[in-house]
C-alpha cells in the first residue's frame, strides 16, 4: 500500500512540473514575438544616434555659418547602457543612453573618440514596425 501512495504523491509532482514547464514555454514564446515590448532594436538605435550627429552637425554649421562642406565621419560601435520607457506628451516612448565610437574628418582635423555619450529618444509608430527619433522641448 505504502508503495502505491508514493507512486500517487510522483505522479502528482510530475503533472505539476510538467505543467510549469508547458506554462514557461508559452510565456517564452509571447516574449519572443513581441508580445512584451523591449523597446527598439539595436539597428534603429544605431541608425537614430547617426541622425542625430546629422542633424547637431548642420545646426552647427548654420549657427556658426559655415560653408555647407560635408564633413567625412562614421559613428560605430554604438553602446546601449541604458534604456528606459517615458511618456512624452502622453506618448509611450524609449530614452536610450549609451556610446559611440566617432571617427571621421572634419572642417580642420581629424577625429577619433572612443567613448562619445549619446542620448536620443525614440517613439514607436505602426505598433513598434517603425521608430521616429524625437526631440523633447523643455
Amino acid at each position: 500500500m505504502r508503495v502505491l501512495g508514493w507512486t500517487k504523491a510522483w505522479s502528482r509532482v510530475w503533472r505539476t512540473a510538467v505543467r510549469a514547464l508547458i506554462i514557461t514555454a508559452l510565456a517564452l514564446s509571447v516574449m519572443g514575438c513581441g508580445g512584451l515590448s523591449r523597446g527598439p532594436a539595436d539597428a534603429v538605435i544605431e541608425q537614430a544616434v547617426v541622425r542625430q550627429f546629422e542633424a547637431t552637425q548642420q545646426e552647427l554649421q548654420q549657427q556658426l555659418s559655415l560653408e555647407d562642406t560635408p564633413a567625412d565621419f562614421q559613428i560605430s560601435r554604438v553602446k546601449v547602457e541604458r534604456t528606459q520607457q517615458v511618456k512624452l506628451q502622453d506618448l509611450p516612448a524609449y530614452r536610450v543612453e549609451g556610446t559611440y565610437r566617432l571617427t571621421g574628418r572634419g572642417l580642420s582635423r581629424t577625429v577619433r573618440q572612443s567613448r562619445h555619450p549619446f542620448e536620443i529618444y525614440l517613439q514607436s509608430q505602426d505598433g513598434g514596425e517603425t521608430w521616429g527619433l524625437v526631440r523633447p522641448i523643455g
